[in-house]
């Protein structure tokens, strides 16, 4: 069986209709059992959102984080926890989107 390996993937930053909102989706070469994201919004470079959440069983998932809209300099950002069924597995470096003006 091959070994579980997930990649993150944060998504620019955009204003919609709940304010500032950012999608961030894992990958994974196989399904993964669990996987534990910990996503940020970033505002001028300091973290102004969270949402941590757990999914499981999926090979591409994601998950939304949302903050009040401000105009200015936005970033997300996103740690990957990923396990197999058996608990095997690792959390991947931050990752984050590019910064976009909003």
């Amino acid at each position: 069986m091959a070994v579980l390996t997930c990649t993150v993937s944060p998504g620019k930053p955009y204003h919609g209709t709940a304010g500032v909102t950012s999608t961030v989706w894992a990958y994974c070469n196989s399904n993964a059992a669990t996987l534990t994201f910990g996503t940020a919004l970033y505002f001028y470079g300091s973290s102004v959102s969270q949402n941590n959440a757990t999914k499981h069983n999926c090979t591409s998932c994601y998950v939304t984080v949302t903050a009040p809209y401000q105009a200015g300099q936005w970033k997300s950002g996103a740690i990957l926890g990923y396990f197999d069924s058996s608990g095997n597995g690792q959390f991947t470096s931050e990752a984050y989107s590019a910064t976009v003006g909003l």
